[in-house]
């Protein structure tokens, strides 16, 4: 059951997004839509450089018993950055589909009554 809850939360979340993307989209100020991409690229950011491993943990034990703990620094993998930014920035991606396509059928609409009537 909770699964179920889990999945629906995360649908009303999504759902409620993408509607509130079209509804700031849609607005007469520009800037509007691009709040959401804009937060969700700099969240992309922030974690795809959290993310990133920057040591590695080894644990030595003797009969379950952790004897101990070695951290040895490694080298922060550029590739594993860029692929997190990559993936991460899917969602902005999307944000920006949805952003561009509620413009430019606002500025078609704003282009059809700007026409003069013959």
């Amino acid at each position: 059951m909770l699964i179920h809850g889990n999945i629906t939360m995360a649908m009303i979340l999504f759902g409620g997004t993408i509607w509130v993307q079209i509804y700031l989209s849609k607005k007469d100020n520009k800037y509007l839509g691009l709040i959401l991409p804009a937060l969700n690229g700099l969240w992309a950011t922030v974690m795809a450089l959290v993310t990133t491993p920057t040591y590695d943990e080894i644990t030595t034990s003797v009969n379950g018993v952790v004897v101990e703990v070695t951290r040895t620094a490694i080298e922060s993998s550029g590739w594993h950055m860029l692929f997190m930014f990559i993936l991460l920035n899917i969602g902005t991606l999307v944000l920006l589909l949805i952003y561009k396509n509620c413009r430019g059928k606002l500025n078609d609409n704003k282009n059809l009554q700007e026409m003069p009537v013959v």
